[in-house]
């Protein structure tokens, strides 16, 4: 008897248990959505034009192209052609561009706006003044909104 007053309170618990879960998570749905508007509403009335929100913080937006990831923005990249085990041997497959020697070998020069990193890669520079953080990354940089008299 005994045993049996334990399971039955174990599945009371047990289902009070789970419609507290299911309500909690309605709540933080409904709690996102509206969060999801307010913020977009804090955005306009606290950063200019083509800024965004981030942790209170007005930031730049990226680059068309570019990944965001929290206050950075990573760069475009793109394999370049190579490797050729001569300059001449470079230079005649790939006449516009020009070669360069990178350890024993030589690759086709990264486009303009872009620099190697590596053998293989060139990631465009940073642009609209942003700080190079790394090989692939540029730090958004913030401001606030100018104050309308």
């Amino acid at each position: 008897m005994n045993m049996r007053i334990n399971v039955i309170f174990f599945i009371y618990i047990l289902i009070i248990t789970t419609i507290i879960c299911i309500h909690t998570f309605k709540l933080k749905d409904n709690n996102n959505i509206l969060n999801t508007q307010n913020k977009e509403e804090e955005r306009q009335q606290i950063c200019p034009a083509n800024y965004s929100l981030y942790q209170k913080i007005c930031l730049k937006n990226c680059p068309e192209g570019d990944t965001t990831v929290g206050a950075l923005c990573k760069k475009k990249f793109y394999t370049r052609k190579g490797p050729y085990t001569s300059k001449k041997l470079c230079k005649d497959k790939n006449k516009p561009h020009g070669c360069e020697i990178w350890g024993l070998l030589y690759y086709v020069k990264c486009k303009k706006d872009h620099k190697s990193f590596g053998c293989c890669q060139c990631f465009e520079n940073c642009k609209d003044g942003m700080v190079e953080i790394g090989h692939d990354s540029c730090k958004r940089y913030m401001k606030l909104k100018d104050k309308e008299s």
